[in-house]
């Protein structure tokens, strides 16, 4: 819930907090406290993307310096796959290929 402080640990704080501001003060400072948390989340939070876009762009250059050197990644020729194909096993139907129906002949008979 509060990361890694336990409840004692928050009352504590808490009763300190009160100690040294007073009933007064105290929801003032909280409110300045959680203010100022949450401006920090959001710089970090700036940064962070930041950071992330820099790498990005880096990378993107890098991909790109790589392609003038190697030059473009070569297409497989017209009608073949970059994959090689399974073997199809005696009896199995191969994809579009029409399954006989019962009673009818194969083209062996």
């Amino acid at each position: 819930m509060f990361g890694p402080l336990g409840l004692p640990e928050v009352i504590l704080i808490f009763i300190v907090a009160l100690l040294v501001f007073g009933p007064k003060q105290l929801p003032e400072v909280a409110r300045k406290a959680a203010r100022t948390v949450w401006e920090v989340k959001r710089e970090l939070n700036k940064v962070k993307n930041s950071v992330e876009g820099e790498l990005n762009d880096l990378d993107r250059e890098g991909d790109a310096k790589e392609e003038e050197e190697y030059g473009p990644e070569p297409l497989p020729p017209e009608g073949l796959s970059p994959y090689p194909e399974q073997p199809v096993q005696e009896g199995e139907k191969q994809v579009g290929e029409k399954q006989p129906e019962e009673g009818e002949k194969g083209s062996e008979g």
